[in-house]
């Protein structure tokens, strides 16, 4: 009984510390910084460029933009850096990216979840005690 609760003691802390740190790995490695876009008809996106001047917001020669987001592992095929403004990643999406806020809100709760595993077996093992 006593090595269960140990276990379930170590490892529930262990999770408290490896699931943040996970997530910061997998956004150090993937994350981008993004305009995701509804992408227009390659017709329209041509007759936007024509009817476009300097001054007016970029993004919406391509598509119908969102805010900014930070997106992870963005398909790089759906990635577009218009002429118009180099400074811009558009992400030309039709679904809905994995997005940063994503990742560290379920870090977050499986952190929370591993601290709870974690008394419970620092209790188990007091009552195995």
């Amino acid at each position: 009984m006593r090595r269960l609760a140990a276990v379930v003691l170590w490892g529930g802390a262990a999770g408290t510390q490896l699931l943040p740190l996970a997530a910061a790995v997998v956004v150090a490695i993937g994350a981008r910084h993004v305009t995701p876009v509804k992408p227009h008809a390659p017709e329209m996106v041509s007759l936007n460029r024509d009817i476009w001047s300097h001054g007016e917001p970029v993004a919406d020669i391509y598509g119908n933009p969102s805010a900014r987001q930070w997106v992870l592992f963005p398909p790089r095929e759906n990635l577009v850096v218009p002429p118009e403004d180099p400074s811009l990643t558009l992400l030309l999406a039709t679904d809905n990216p994995l997005q940063l806020q994503t990742v560290w809100f379920f870090a977050g709760w499986g952190a929370a979840a591993s601290a709870v595993v974690a008394l419970l077996g620092g209790a188990l093992y007091w009552v195995a005690r």
